[in-house]
């Protein structure tokens, strides 16, 4: 704060950022539409067969703003940052101009889907058959572009110039040179499927139930040997209604059903393309155009295939005071997009490829139970689920120990493991004497961070365990007595991980960039009885920051319990209806993302769902439903 309040010497605008002012003097404003139009013909052959053809026509469009006045941080910042205390014209004092900034963005989709389907529906006797087969065809065009003003004042819709292609000294490096951000960025995506399907469902008599259905897709992000022969997509499954038979003689159980299917569904990402990807950078200090290849053509990429077996059972007690399923099933995804290297001499290290397999079994129980029956009605629905997920086949060999430790975000290629381990570095505490981070080499205490980082065997790497809930589910209270209805939703998640932000000198000293943390940092002898956070040095040490923020010091349990959301509603009687012509009137509110942790694991005082990041935002919203 003190460098701050003197840095300039007086001829620096004010460089002090307070979050609670940037929310009034920015203005952040977004605005877009959509348009959809629906269009379809049946044509009935007989009683038995019917054709239908469908087709959706979809425009959106929309526009945004983001306007930094001067007395913004953001504005603030980058006009210090540029300023040049050795100029002596006001143009090179002041590249950024000292006025707002302006962020301008566009963006525009088209959309068209056609559906062609024959519908066979026959019933004789106890016997009856529903089947479909049809095919469908999409293609969705989207472009978006953004640019960025500066010295543009909102009042009066002027705006200055700024040259953002040669490079300028910045304030805490004038030997080197910066270009100023220009914002500016195309986009141009075009998105196509093909699809042909057939579906038949068998039903005797209401106890037997048999279905089977298939699909053939295809599309143009993935690769042309796999276009070529399409993707087949299949399912079976068959249900047995026990109650409904003649031998079942259970009063207290009035329905009970069994079912079971296998079959596998595809599965995409955007992020994987079988074509070239080539990035272009436009010309600037010291260089001339130039391109990188970002992605390498992959002619084999194909869909990601999940095939899922699952047996269930469902369940309902006399007068529905309790009913439910509970299903098990057993899950087997194969050709799962991952990176994999490749022969470096074609100039690409690693590509986004279909290169892993994983196996993974779980348990779904849902139960719903009306716990009263009078005015007062006390109804409570429980879900919960548990899924064990390993990795079984990954085609890419890490070659150190840091391409291991991390949050669990990415693939972690240790087969037979979860593949979203949170993993780290042993950690050793700090260094009585300076506050240095310690960690092992072996079995003894180190602060060799560069051979830490490379050299530390898997078997001594922490690890700490999934990333992802193995464990959660959800609690549903509604209360509803004379017309109003109170719902609220309890969810939690357990046995699982998160490894939370900290202070990096690196980033502090290169951009800036701060955390609570280095209030808490070592600072002399007996610190590192009461904290964690390693002492400053200057310069910083990337390797000495890379191993702290990987060590097990920063990962926390992510268990909680937190109510989600609450509505509460009320049903006008029918009686004050009947003159009306209103069959039902409803008046509702509703609150989502309410993010109130009721417990949680972590002694850090973070959200779990949102440990590095501001919360989703929270919503209200009030409505009236009616019925004619």
């Amino acid at each position: 704060m003190s460098y701050l309040d003197t840095v300039g010497g007086g001829q620096l605008l004010d460089w002090q950022y307070r979050p609670l002012d940037e929310l009034e003097n920015a203005d952040n404003t977004s605005r877009n539409a959509d348009l959809m139009l629906d269009l379809g013909a049946n044509y009935k052959f007989g009683s038995t067969l019917t054709a239908s053809i469908s087709y959706r026509y979809e425009k959106a469009w929309g526009n945004g703003k983001s306007i930094y006045s001067i007395d913004t941080y953001t504005a603030r910042n980058l006009i210090n940052l540029f300023y040049n205390p050795a100029a002596t014209n006001t143009n090179d004092k002041y590249p950024v101009p000292r006025d707002g900034i302006a962020d301008i963005s566009k963006n525009a989709m088209t959309a068209h889907a056609i559906r062609g389907q024959l519908n066979y529906n026959k019933t004789w006797g106890k016997h009856q058959i529903n089947a479909l087969a049809g095919w469908e065809l999409s293609d969705k065009h989207s472009t978006a572009n953004s640019f960025r003003v500066y010295g543009y004042n909102d009042a009066i819709l002027t705006y200055g110039s700024s040259d953002v292609i040669n490079g300028y000294p910045t304030y805490d490096n004038l030997a080197g040179v910066t270009t100023i951000p220009d914002n500016l960025s195309f986009a141009d995506l075009t998105s196509r499927f093909v699809s042909q399907f057939i579906n038949a469902g068998y039903n005797f008599d209401n106890r037997l139930m048999l279905n089977a259905s298939a699909r053939r897709d295809a599309a143009n992000i993935y690769g042309v040997n796999t276009n070529n022969r399409f993707t087949p997509l299949w399912s079976v499954g068959a249900g047995w209604n026990i109650s409904n038979e003649r031998f079942y003689k259970v009063p207290a159980i009035p329905y009970l059903k069994a079912r079971a299917s296998f079959g596998y569904r595809g599965n995409t990402t955007p992020l994987a393309l079988a074509k070239t990807l080539i990035n272009y950078v436009a010309a600037s200090t010291g260089y001339l155009p130039y391109a990188t290849i970002s992605g390498a053509p992959n002619p084999e990429l194909r869909w990601e295939q999940i095939g899922m077996f699952n047996f269930g059972v469902d369940f309902a007690l006399k007068n529905d005071r309790l009913s439910g399923s509970i299903e098990y099933y057993t899950k087997a995804t194969r050709d799962l997009l991952a990176f994999q290297d490749v022969d470096p001499t074609t100039g690409i290290l690693s590509i986004q490829a279909n290169s892993a397999n994983l196996k993974g079994n779980g348990i779904d129980l849902q139960l719903n139970a009306r716990l009263t029956n009078g005015p007062l009605q006390w109804r409570i629905a429980l879900l919960g689920s548990y899924i064990n997920t390993r990795l079984v086949k990954y085609l890419r060999e890490p070659g150190k120990a840091s391409d291991y430790a991390g949050n669990g975000s990415a693939l972690t290629p240790l087969e037979g493991k979860n593949p979203y381990l949170v993993i780290s570095y042993p950690w050793g505490g700090l260094d009585p004497a300076n506050g240095n981070p310690r960690g092992y080499l072996g079995k003894s205490l180190s602060t060799d961070y560069t051979a830490i980082l490379q050299q530390t065997p898997l078997e001594y790497l922490v690890y700490h365990g999934p990333a992802l809930p193995p464990y959660f589910g959800s609690l549903r209270n509604t209360i509803s007595w004379k017309g109003i209805e109170l719902s609220a939703n309890i969810a939690g998640r357990f046995k699982y991980f998160f490894r939370r932000n900290t202070i990096s000198y690196s980033q502090l000293f290169a951009r800036l960039e701060g955390h609570p943390d280095y209030l808490r940092r070592w600072q002399q002898p007996g610190d590192e009885l009461h904290t964690t956070v390693p002492s400053m040095i200057y310069p910083a040490a990337s390797n000495r920051d890379g191993f702290y923020q990987l060590s097990a010091i920063t990962v926390e349990k992510a268990d909680h319990i937190r109510i989600n959301d609450l509505s509460l509603g009320y049903n006008l009687p029918a009686r004050g209806l009947s003159r009306t012509g209103i069959k039902a009137l409803r008046f509702y509110l509703y609150a989502n993302n309410l993010n109130i942790l009721l417990w949680r694991a972590n002694k850090a005082g973070l959200d779990p769902n949102n440990p590095n990041d501001l919360p989703m935002p929270r919503t209200v919203s009030a409505g009236v439903k009616l019925d004619f």
